[in-house]
Formats: structure tokens, sequence, C-alpha cells
């Protein structure tokens, strides 16, 4: 199901989206509590991807640590 990011004091909507080419998303969370509520009226999306052919991790390649 859909994860609801706004707005953020009392997330009813879910507005927010995340699309990627090459890449596909292996997990989502929205980190919740007044300190992210105070921030922004959008709660942050939070995801973690995968390159399409599972052989090198998106966090591998931002911290430049290829195979």
């Amino acid at each position: 199901s859909p994860l609801r990011t706004f707005p953020s004091r009392v997330p009813f909507f879910s507005l927010d989206r995340v699309y990627t080419r090459g890449l596909h998303c292996t997990a989502t969370q929205v980190p919740r509590g007044p300190a992210w509520a105070r921030m922004s009226d959008h709660l942050p999306l939070w995801i973690n991807i995968d390159t399409d052919d599972d052989a090198i991790k998106l966090d591998q390649i931002l911290r430049g640590n290829t195979p």
C-alpha cells in the first residue's frame, strides 16, 4: 500500500513519488514523529534501491565501493 506522507502532522495522502530508470525499489519507509513533522509539510520518503541487474547496489556506487 502507498505510504502516506502529507500533511506531515497527520499523514493522510500518499502524494510523494520516486521514479527510477535502471533501478528498482527494494524497501520504503516514512519516518514519523514530531521532529519530522516540524521540518516540512511532507514527511520524508526513504527508499532502498538496487540496480536492475542486481550486480551492483546503488549504495556501493554512491560510496565509491564498486566490486
